[in-house]
């Protein structure tokens, strides 16, 4: 800048002060951008492992797709629904789809049963030959 006069210089240094700005106002933006990254990367952390684990088993959707007739989404949401519940008589779906609550009254237990024997009791072993033959139909 010593070859141009003093008032051009002193504006080109205006100007670079202008772009580069304050130094404590680059710390500090720079410091704010450091502490969005982090909560950022906390939220990230929460977020990006569910609460309970999804089941994500694709056989059994593309069976409650095919013979029941949920969607794609829908086959997922009962699917965990069905392996969550340990006791299904005893189990809650909540869901404000009426036409999802529908196929799941009617349709998913006669699926269920089809695919799956029922798990015996204490009384079913007391008496094998009632439970065989409740297995046959």
């Amino acid at each position: 800048m010593d070859a141009f006069s003093r008032h051009v210089a002193d504006r080109a240094r205006q100007l670079l002060r202008g772009f580069r700005g304050n130094e404590a106002d680059i710390e500090f933006l720079r410091r704010l951008g450091q502490e969005d990254a982090a909560r950022l990367r906390a939220a990230w952390s929460k977020i990006e492992r569910p609460l309970v684990p999804t089941r994500n088993d694709a056989y059994f959707e593309d069976s409650l797709r095919a013979t029941v007739g949920l969607e794609r989404q829908d086959s997922k949401v009962v699917t965990d629904f069905v392996f969550w519940a340990a006791e299904r008589d005893r189990a809650a779906f909540v869901t404000t789809d009426r036409g999802l609550l529908r196929v799941v009254r009617t349709s998913l237990q006669s699926f269920l049963d089809s695919r799956y024997m029922p798990k015996p009791t204490a009384d079913d072993f007391l008496e094998p030959d009632a439970f065989l033959s409740s297995l046959v139909r």
